[in-house]
Protein backbone atom coordinates (compact mmCIF):
# COMPACT_ATOMS: atom_id res chain seq x y z
CA UNK A 1 0.00 0.00 0.00
CA UNK A 2 1.21 3.50 -0.83
CA UNK A 3 1.28 5.97 2.08
CA UNK A 4 -0.92 9.03 1.69
CA UNK A 5 0.13 12.08 3.68
CA UNK A 6 -2.14 15.15 3.57
CA UNK A 7 -0.19 18.24 2.55
CA UNK A 8 -1.07 20.63 5.38
CA UNK A 9 0.79 23.46 3.66
CA UNK A 10 -1.77 23.24 0.86
CA UNK A 11 -4.79 23.73 3.12
CA UNK A 12 -4.73 27.50 2.62
CA UNK A 13 -6.01 26.71 -0.87
CA UNK A 14 -9.34 25.97 0.80
CA UNK A 15 -10.04 29.68 1.17
CA UNK A 16 -13.37 30.58 -0.41
CA UNK A 17 -13.97 26.99 -1.53
CA UNK A 18 -17.50 25.77 -0.82
CA UNK A 19 -17.83 22.51 1.11
CA UNK A 20 -21.08 20.59 1.55
CA UNK A 21 -20.90 17.83 4.17
CA UNK A 22 -23.36 15.55 5.94
CA UNK A 23 -22.95 14.35 9.52
CA UNK A 24 -21.26 17.64 10.31
CA UNK A 25 -22.64 18.32 13.78
CA UNK A 26 -20.50 15.86 15.75
CA UNK A 27 -17.40 13.69 15.66
CA UNK A 28 -15.44 13.39 12.42
CA UNK A 29 -17.88 15.59 10.53
CA UNK A 30 -17.65 18.43 13.06
CA UNK A 31 -13.84 18.25 13.05
CA UNK A 32 -13.93 18.48 9.25
CA UNK A 33 -16.29 21.47 9.36
CA UNK A 34 -13.92 23.25 11.75
CA UNK A 35 -10.76 22.50 9.77
CA UNK A 36 -12.21 23.65 6.44
CA UNK A 37 -13.65 26.74 8.13
CA UNK A 38 -10.36 27.55 9.87
CA UNK A 39 -8.64 27.57 6.49
CA UNK A 40 -11.15 29.95 4.98
CA UNK A 41 -13.65 27.62 3.35
CA UNK A 42 -17.36 28.34 3.16
CA UNK A 43 -19.06 25.37 4.80
CA UNK A 44 -22.66 24.21 4.55
CA UNK A 45 -23.28 21.14 6.70
CA UNK A 46 -26.24 18.93 7.42
CA UNK A 47 -27.21 16.69 10.33
CA UNK A 48 -30.22 15.51 12.31
CA UNK A 49 -28.55 16.70 15.54
CA UNK A 50 -30.11 20.14 15.33
CA UNK A 51 -28.89 21.46 18.70
CA UNK A 52 -25.27 20.46 18.09
CA UNK A 53 -25.39 21.68 14.50
CA UNK A 54 -26.77 25.09 15.39
CA UNK A 55 -24.27 25.47 18.24
CA UNK A 56 -21.36 24.66 15.94
CA UNK A 57 -22.60 27.01 13.24
CA UNK A 58 -23.06 29.84 15.75
CA UNK A 59 -19.57 29.35 17.15
CA UNK A 60 -18.00 29.59 13.68
CA UNK A 61 -19.97 32.55 12.35
CA UNK A 62 -21.29 33.47 8.92
CA UNK A 63 -18.94 31.22 6.94
CA UNK A 64 -20.54 28.07 8.38
CA UNK A 65 -24.20 27.28 7.68
CA UNK A 66 -26.13 24.49 9.33
CA UNK A 67 -29.10 22.86 7.59
CA UNK A 68 -31.25 20.34 9.45
CA UNK A 69 -30.87 17.30 7.18
CA UNK A 70 -32.26 13.79 7.30
CA UNK A 71 -29.98 12.12 4.76
CA UNK A 72 -32.49 9.30 4.20
CA UNK A 73 -34.82 11.89 2.63
CA UNK A 74 -33.81 12.55 -0.97
CA UNK A 75 -35.43 16.00 -0.92
CA UNK A 76 -33.38 16.91 2.16
CA UNK A 77 -30.17 16.18 0.26
CA UNK A 78 -31.37 18.44 -2.54
CA UNK A 79 -32.18 21.19 -0.03
CA UNK A 80 -28.72 20.93 1.52
CA UNK A 81 -26.97 21.45 -1.81
CA UNK A 82 -29.46 24.03 -3.03
CA UNK A 83 -28.88 26.06 0.14
CA UNK A 84 -25.14 26.12 -0.50
CA UNK A 85 -25.56 26.91 -4.18
CA UNK A 86 -28.05 29.72 -3.61
CA UNK A 87 -25.76 31.26 -1.01
CA UNK A 88 -22.44 30.93 -2.81
CA UNK A 89 -23.19 30.14 -6.47
CA UNK A 90 -21.01 27.03 -6.60
CA UNK A 91 -20.07 23.78 -4.88
CA UNK A 92 -16.37 22.85 -4.80
CA UNK A 93 -16.18 19.87 -2.47
CA UNK A 94 -18.73 17.37 -1.13
CA UNK A 95 -18.11 14.96 1.75
CA UNK A 96 -20.51 12.20 2.76
CA UNK A 97 -19.78 11.68 6.45
CA UNK A 98 -23.13 10.76 8.04
CA UNK A 99 -23.36 7.29 9.54
CA UNK A 100 -25.07 5.45 12.39
CA UNK A 101 -24.97 2.34 14.51
CA UNK A 102 -28.15 0.88 16.03
CA UNK A 103 -27.83 -1.05 19.31
CA UNK A 104 -29.48 -4.45 19.30
CA UNK A 105 -30.37 -4.48 15.61
CA UNK A 106 -28.61 -7.71 14.68
CA UNK A 107 -30.29 -9.06 11.57
CA UNK A 108 -28.76 -12.51 11.63
CA UNK A 109 -28.42 -13.79 15.20
CA UNK A 110 -30.83 -16.09 17.09
CA UNK A 111 -33.17 -16.58 14.14
CA UNK A 112 -35.91 -19.17 13.82
CA UNK A 113 -38.49 -19.72 11.11
CA UNK A 114 -40.96 -17.98 13.41
CA UNK A 115 -38.86 -14.96 14.43
CA UNK A 116 -37.61 -14.33 10.91
CA UNK A 117 -41.12 -13.31 9.88
CA UNK A 118 -40.68 -10.09 11.88
CA UNK A 119 -38.64 -7.58 9.87
CA UNK A 120 -36.03 -5.35 11.46
CA UNK A 121 -35.78 -1.61 10.75
CA UNK A 122 -33.88 -0.69 7.61
CA UNK A 123 -32.40 2.46 9.15
CA UNK A 124 -28.81 1.13 9.09
CA UNK A 125 -28.90 0.48 5.36
CA UNK A 126 -30.95 3.61 4.77
CA UNK A 127 -28.41 5.92 6.41
CA UNK A 128 -25.14 4.14 5.69
CA UNK A 129 -25.75 3.14 2.08
CA UNK A 130 -28.97 4.32 0.47
CA UNK A 131 -28.59 7.87 1.78
CA UNK A 132 -25.00 7.94 0.54
CA UNK A 133 -26.26 7.14 -2.95
CA UNK A 134 -28.80 9.97 -2.61
CA UNK A 135 -26.06 12.36 -1.52
CA UNK A 136 -23.76 11.28 -4.33
CA UNK A 137 -26.41 11.72 -7.02
CA UNK A 138 -27.20 15.27 -5.93
CA UNK A 139 -23.53 16.09 -5.38
CA UNK A 140 -22.59 14.98 -8.89
CA UNK A 141 -25.07 17.39 -10.47
CA UNK A 142 -23.90 20.38 -8.43
CA UNK A 143 -20.19 19.59 -8.70
CA UNK A 144 -20.44 19.30 -12.48
CA UNK A 145 -22.43 22.53 -12.78
CA UNK A 146 -20.31 25.54 -13.63
CA UNK A 147 -22.86 28.30 -14.15
CA UNK A 148 -21.30 31.76 -13.91
CA UNK A 149 -18.56 30.73 -11.49
CA UNK A 150 -16.11 29.00 -13.81
CA UNK A 151 -13.19 31.33 -13.17
CA UNK A 152 -10.68 28.70 -14.30
CA UNK A 153 -11.43 26.62 -11.20
CA UNK A 154 -11.85 22.99 -12.16
CA UNK A 155 -10.55 21.18 -9.06
CA UNK A 156 -13.63 19.66 -7.45
CA UNK A 157 -14.00 16.58 -5.29
CA UNK A 158 -16.50 14.09 -3.92
CA UNK A 159 -15.31 12.06 -0.93
CA UNK A 160 -17.05 9.13 0.73
CA UNK A 161 -16.62 7.61 4.19
CA UNK A 162 -16.33 3.84 4.34
CA UNK A 163 -14.37 1.81 6.91
CA UNK A 164 -11.25 -0.34 6.79
CA UNK A 165 -13.09 -2.82 9.02
CA UNK A 166 -14.69 -4.22 5.89
CA UNK A 167 -11.47 -6.21 5.57
CA UNK A 168 -11.81 -7.79 9.03
CA UNK A 169 -13.41 -11.23 8.91
CA UNK A 170 -15.23 -12.00 12.14
CA UNK A 171 -17.94 -14.39 13.21
CA UNK A 172 -20.38 -11.49 13.41
CA UNK A 173 -21.66 -10.03 10.13
CA UNK A 174 -23.86 -7.02 10.80
CA UNK A 175 -24.97 -4.32 8.43
CA UNK A 176 -23.27 -1.76 10.72
CA UNK A 177 -24.72 -2.03 14.17
CA UNK A 178 -23.82 -2.98 17.72
CA UNK A 179 -25.47 -5.55 19.91
CA UNK A 180 -27.53 -4.62 22.96
CA UNK A 181 -24.71 -5.93 25.16
CA UNK A 182 -22.38 -3.19 23.96
CA UNK A 183 -21.97 -1.92 27.48
CA UNK A 184 -20.19 -5.18 28.38
CA UNK A 185 -17.64 -4.85 25.57
CA UNK A 186 -14.76 -3.57 27.68
CA UNK A 187 -14.92 -6.62 29.98
CA UNK A 188 -14.51 -9.19 27.23
CA UNK A 189 -11.59 -10.40 25.10
CA UNK A 190 -11.32 -8.80 21.69
CA UNK A 191 -12.60 -11.81 19.76
CA UNK A 192 -15.48 -12.51 22.15
CA UNK A 193 -17.02 -9.08 22.58
CA UNK A 194 -20.77 -9.06 21.77
CA UNK A 195 -20.39 -5.36 21.02
CA UNK A 196 -17.52 -5.77 18.59
CA UNK A 197 -19.32 -5.88 15.28
CA UNK A 198 -17.97 -4.73 11.98
CA UNK A 199 -19.36 -2.67 9.10
CA UNK A 200 -19.58 -5.23 6.33
CA UNK A 201 -22.52 -4.70 4.04
CA UNK A 202 -23.24 -0.98 4.10
CA UNK A 203 -19.66 0.28 4.20
CA UNK A 204 -18.55 -2.22 1.54
CA UNK A 205 -21.32 -0.84 -0.63
CA UNK A 206 -20.05 2.70 -0.13
CA UNK A 207 -16.58 1.73 -1.33
CA UNK A 208 -18.04 0.00 -4.38
CA UNK A 209 -20.14 3.07 -5.18
CA UNK A 210 -17.09 5.31 -4.95
CA UNK A 211 -15.05 2.99 -7.16
CA UNK A 212 -17.79 3.00 -9.77
CA UNK A 213 -18.15 6.78 -9.79
CA UNK A 214 -14.39 7.26 -10.04
CA UNK A 215 -14.43 5.45 -13.39
CA UNK A 216 -17.25 7.51 -14.89
CA UNK A 217 -17.05 10.71 -16.92
CA UNK A 218 -16.93 12.80 -13.73
CA UNK A 219 -13.20 13.33 -14.16
CA UNK A 220 -13.90 15.02 -17.49
CA UNK A 221 -15.72 17.68 -15.49
CA UNK A 222 -12.83 18.13 -13.05
CA UNK A 223 -14.52 16.11 -10.31
CA UNK A 224 -12.30 13.71 -8.38
CA UNK A 225 -13.80 10.82 -6.38
CA UNK A 226 -12.10 9.27 -3.36
CA UNK A 227 -12.89 7.30 -0.21
CA UNK A 228 -11.68 7.36 3.37
CA UNK A 229 -11.70 4.08 5.29
CA UNK A 230 -11.01 4.90 8.94
CA UNK A 231 -10.39 2.34 11.63
CA UNK A 232 -11.48 3.01 15.22
CA UNK A 233 -11.92 6.74 15.76
CA UNK A 234 -12.44 8.41 19.14
CA UNK A 235 -15.99 9.65 18.64
CA UNK A 236 -19.14 9.35 20.72
CA UNK A 237 -20.48 6.66 18.40
CA UNK A 238 -17.54 4.37 19.18
CA UNK A 239 -17.09 5.44 22.82
CA UNK A 240 -18.23 2.09 24.34
CA UNK A 241 -15.43 0.28 22.52
CA UNK A 242 -12.56 2.71 23.07
CA UNK A 243 -11.57 1.11 26.36
CA UNK A 244 -11.27 -2.26 24.64
CA UNK A 245 -9.10 -0.77 21.90
CA UNK A 246 -6.79 0.85 24.44
CA UNK A 247 -6.61 -2.36 26.48
CA UNK A 248 -5.45 -4.26 23.41
CA UNK A 249 -3.01 -1.41 22.56
CA UNK A 250 -4.62 -0.96 19.16
CA UNK A 251 -4.17 2.34 17.31
CA UNK A 252 -6.96 4.90 17.51
CA UNK A 253 -7.72 7.80 15.17
CA UNK A 254 -8.77 11.21 16.41
CA UNK A 255 -11.56 13.05 14.54
CA UNK A 256 -9.03 15.72 13.59
CA UNK A 257 -6.93 13.06 11.84
CA UNK A 258 -9.80 12.26 9.49
CA UNK A 259 -10.49 15.96 8.92
CA UNK A 260 -6.90 16.35 7.69
CA UNK A 261 -7.38 13.49 5.24
CA UNK A 262 -10.64 14.95 3.93
CA UNK A 263 -8.87 18.26 3.37
CA UNK A 264 -5.84 16.53 1.85
CA UNK A 265 -7.98 14.68 -0.67
CA UNK A 266 -9.86 17.87 -1.51
CA UNK A 267 -6.69 19.82 -2.19
CA UNK A 268 -4.56 17.17 -3.92
CA UNK A 269 -5.48 17.56 -7.58
CA UNK A 270 -3.82 14.22 -8.37
CA UNK A 271 -5.98 12.35 -5.87
CA UNK A 272 -8.63 10.44 -7.80
CA UNK A 273 -9.90 6.90 -7.36
CA UNK A 274 -8.04 6.51 -4.06
CA UNK A 275 -9.25 4.50 -1.08
CA UNK A 276 -7.31 5.72 1.93
CA UNK A 277 -7.29 3.42 4.94
CA UNK A 278 -6.57 5.43 8.10
CA UNK A 279 -5.27 3.79 11.28
CA UNK A 280 -3.76 5.66 14.19
CA UNK A 281 -3.74 8.88 12.18
CA UNK A 282 -1.72 7.39 9.30
CA UNK A 283 -3.12 6.65 5.85
CA UNK A 284 -2.42 4.32 2.95
CA UNK A 285 -4.03 3.97 -0.45
CA UNK A 286 -5.20 0.39 -0.83
CA UNK A 287 -6.38 0.54 -4.45
CA UNK A 288 -2.98 0.55 -6.14
CA UNK A 289 -1.88 -2.45 -4.06
CA UNK A 290 -5.03 -4.38 -4.92
CA UNK A 291 -4.45 -3.84 -8.62
CA UNK A 292 -0.74 -4.63 -8.47
CA UNK A 293 -1.21 -7.85 -6.52
CA UNK A 294 -4.22 -9.08 -8.48
CA UNK A 295 -2.18 -11.68 -10.43
CA UNK A 296 -1.02 -13.10 -7.08
CA UNK A 297 -4.40 -13.50 -5.42
CA UNK A 298 -6.44 -14.61 -8.41
CA UNK A 299 -3.88 -15.76 -10.99
CA UNK A 300 -2.45 -13.94 -14.05
CA UNK A 301 -5.09 -15.12 -16.53
CA UNK A 302 -8.03 -14.33 -14.27
CA UNK A 303 -6.47 -10.98 -13.39
CA UNK A 304 -6.21 -10.03 -17.03
CA UNK A 305 -9.79 -11.18 -17.62
CA UNK A 306 -11.05 -9.05 -14.71
CA UNK A 307 -9.10 -6.02 -15.93
CA UNK A 308 -10.46 -6.54 -19.43
CA UNK A 309 -14.01 -6.61 -18.09
CA UNK A 310 -13.27 -3.38 -16.22
CA UNK A 311 -12.03 -1.73 -19.41
CA UNK A 312 -15.01 -3.03 -21.36
CA UNK A 313 -17.61 -1.87 -18.83
CA UNK A 314 -15.83 1.35 -17.97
Amino acid sequence: MAPFVPRVEGFDGLRDKVLVITGGANGIGAATVRLFHDHGALVVFGDTAVGAGQALSSSLGDRATFVSTDVTDYAANVTLFKTAFQKYGKIDHAVSCAGIMVPGADWFDDLSIESVEQPLPDIVLDVNLKAVAYFARVAVAYLKHRGDSVGGDSAKSLTFTSSDMIFCNTRRVPLYQVRSALGQAEKLPLNESPGLTYPKTSKSGVLTLARTLSTTSLSQHGVRVNTLLPNMTATQMWAPLLGLWHEQKLPVNQPEDLARFFAGLAMDEKAHGLAIAVTGGEGWDIEAGLRETMPTWCGPERAEALLAVGRLMG
